[in-house]
């Protein structure tokens, strides 16, 4: 009875078949329909209000890329060196990945969630604050 059970679920066209090595195929077949699981509940909630701490991220580190390169082209220097813009898009995308999957649905975290994607502009106010007095003087 376990023999047909094995052919009728994996390949029911196949005749001859090794069942220990089925055996032991079933752990990776029961890890990849949870993989999927994972990853098609991420898609379930991700839903368009879920996208916007994303998008204003995106505006932040982009801000903060434009006013860098502003002010490297001003003639200050970078005290960062290995600074990019991917980094850090990485860093707040992945922290707010990790938040949205692990918090609560309370409207109180996602109101963190928001708190922490607006922190991107910190980066931009900052190169500003070093930019306006240049530019003020000119």
């Amino acid at each position: 009875m376990k023999n047909t059970y094995y052919k009728k679920r994996f390949n029911p066209y196949l005749v001859d078949l090794d069942f220990n090595i089925l055996e032991k195929c079933v752990p990776l077949v029961q890890f990849r329909e949870m993989v999927l699981k994972y990853i098609s509940e991420i898609y379930i909630c991700m839903n368009l209000r879920s996208l916007v701490p994303f998008i204003v991220s995106l505006g932040g580190v982009l801000l903060d890329y434009v006013t860098t390169t502003i002010g490297l082209s001003l003639g200050f220097r970078e005290t960062h060196p290995h600074y990019s813009p991917v980094y850090a898009l990485l860093i707040f995308w992945g922290c707010l990945t990790i938040l949205h999957l692990t918090l609560p649905k309370a409207w109180v975290w996602r109101l963190n969630i928001h708190i922490i994607a607006f922190l991107s502009y910190l980066g931009a106010v900052n190169n500003l604050l070093v930019l306006l007095p240049y530019l003020l003087s000119i």
